[in-house]
């Protein structure tokens, strides 16, 4: 895997749990790409998902538009103290209809919570299964 894509993201993140949650990333996603700060339009406008991975196949990779009408599969969000948890259950909620396969969060402490739909949690990522549970 070609590990030059990563270092414009990782240069640009600056909370320290972002910027680990790309290295693992790196390690786990093989076939698609990964974005920081990716626009989605959603049902209520416009939201910067933390963390995106786009697979493969996505025409976005090589249209390269500013805001993507369509969710990435995976949407990760890294929660700060400031986040709500009603915030957060709506983000999750919008992703979802904006055709999000997975939604996952990074919590405060590190844990990971991998939803593949608005109110279904899983123990484990269903596209990324390898994908750690806790970020260190």
């Amino acid at each position: 895997m070609d590990t030059s894509l990563w270092r414009p993201l990782l240069a640009s993140c600056t909370p320290t749990a972002r910027a680990k949650c790309l290295l693992f990333c790196c390690n786990s996603f093989r076939r698609g790409r990964p974005f920081s700060e990716c626009p989605v339009s959603t049902a209520d406008g416009v939201k910067a998902v933390d963390l995106a991975w786009l697979g493969r196949g996505r025409p976005e990779l090589l249209e390269r538009p500013l805001v993507l009408t369509r969710a990435p599969e995976i949407c990760i969000e890294i929660l700060s103290p400031s986040n709500t948890p009603s915030e957060i259950e709506e983000k999750r909620a919008l992703y979802f209809d904006a055709g999000a396969a997975e939604v996952w969060i990074c919590n405060l402490d590190g844990s990971m919570s991998f939803f593949s739909g608005v109110d279904h949690q899983q123990s484990t990522s269903l596209l990324c299964p390898n994908f750690p549970k806790v970020i260190p």
